[in-house]
């Protein structure tokens, strides 16, 4: 139900309007979607892995929780909390015009997101069942924070 309440409420263009990375409350969760949103990081559920920037690959090990896992590397690290930053200000900043969003760059947007929503959903609901109470709390959170921040 909030899964497609979220995901039935991105507007892909007041998305692609946001031009300052500050517009964010929660910074390393705006961080950590926007990764995911512009495809700079990518969620590999075959084999439990994720790619950053299509240079680094990480093992997520047995984790139930990759987002989570995401959000705390994003939060602890501030050279690739950096690099999503500088990317998404590349795009957005408006400072050259080569940087635009053009009808495939808006529908890989809006399937990321839609990936995104889904993924916090599952990794929720493995939470609830496995009554890891302080991930359900994190995870709601995240949720909450996304409505906020891409409506």
């Amino acid at each position: 139900m909030i899964q497609s309440r979220i995901a039935g409420n991105v507007d892909v263009e007041k998305y692609i309007e946001i031009t300052e990375f500050n517009h964010f409350d929660n910074i390393f969760f705006a961080a950590t979607a926007v990764g995911i949103i512009e495809g700079n990081i990518q969620i590999h559920r075959e084999d439990n892995r994720i790619t950053l920037f299509d240079i680094y690959s990480v093992d997520c090990g047995n984790s139930d929780y990759t987002f989570l896992l995401l959000y705390n590397l994003v939060r602890s690290n501030r050279r690739l909390y950096n690099l999503i930053v500088d990317y998404f200000n590349v795009w957005h900043g408006g400072e050259t015009e080569i940087f635009t969003y053009d009808c495939y760059h808006k529908n890989e947007l809006k399937n990321n997101f839609n990936f995104l929503v889904s993924l916090i959903c599952n990794e929720l609901g493995c939470a609830i069942k496995n009554k890891k109470y302080e991930i359900v709390s994190a995870y709601e959170s995240f949720l909450y924070d996304m409505a906020e921040e891409f409506k």
